[in-house]
């Protein structure tokens, strides 16, 4: 069936279509090597859309290179900025601290309907993404993780204190904070140092 699926992608890309779109082409079997021969086989004039999750970062890692071939695009979740149109800001933050920044669970305006589409969330990207994202076997752990971080939003982050409540050690619990702010699920607010702005300058 695979096999299939690239064929027909291969009779696209002849079909002189100004635009390709492939959408999580990243969970097919060998994606990089046929993506690299997709983009370098393609007609003159054509375009390829390749959109998917923050695993797709992992392309400019590996042996498989699309130097100066794409623009990486990042879409980001929701924000205060792109809100204060519709509602006050206070009430954004309020919100989107209530219901998340994707736009599935906040469109839907319901904590109920929002955890429910987390909690999924959290499965699909445990499963799908974060496990071969990095080879993690610590489901359990991760997930906790998220949750503990859930209620924490705003608050100073002790990365010894998060790794003692977790039983696990602060160089695992680093790596995993990283991998969780390279799949936009967190951001990290870092402090802002008078010496670092001079070092700047």
């Amino acid at each position: 069936m695979e096999r299939d699926f690239q064929e027909r992608i291969r009779r696209d890309l002849t079909r002189k279509a100004q635009l390709l779109v492939l959408d999580e082409i990243h969970k097919m079997h060998g994606w990089k090597p046929f993506l690299k021969e997709a983009v370098d086989t393609r007609p003159a004039g054509q375009s390829i859309l390749v959109t998917g999750s923050a695993r797709l970062d992992t392309f400019r890692q590996s042996g498989e290179s699309l130097a100066d071939r794409y623009f990486p695009f990042h879409l980001y979740p929701l924000s205060v900025k792109e809100l204060a149109s519709q509602m006050a800001p206070t009430d954004a933050l309020v919100q989107l601290n209530r219901l998340g920044g994707f736009p599935e669970p906040f469109l839907s305006g319901s904590e109920i309907e929002a955890a429910r589409w987390r909690n999924q969330y959290y499965s699909d990207l445990v499963r799908e993404d974060i496990l071969e994202f990095s080879r993690i076997q610590e489901v359990r752990a991760m997930r906790l993780l998220v949750e503990m971080l859930r209620h924490r939003v705003g608050s100073p982050l002790s990365q010894t204190s998060l790794a003692g409540d977790l039983k696990i050690a602060p160089n695992t619990l680093r790596s995993y904070l990283d991998i969780l702010e390279s799949l936009q699920i967190i951001f990290m607010v870092r402090p802002f140092h008078a010496q670092e702005h001079a070092d700047e300058h």
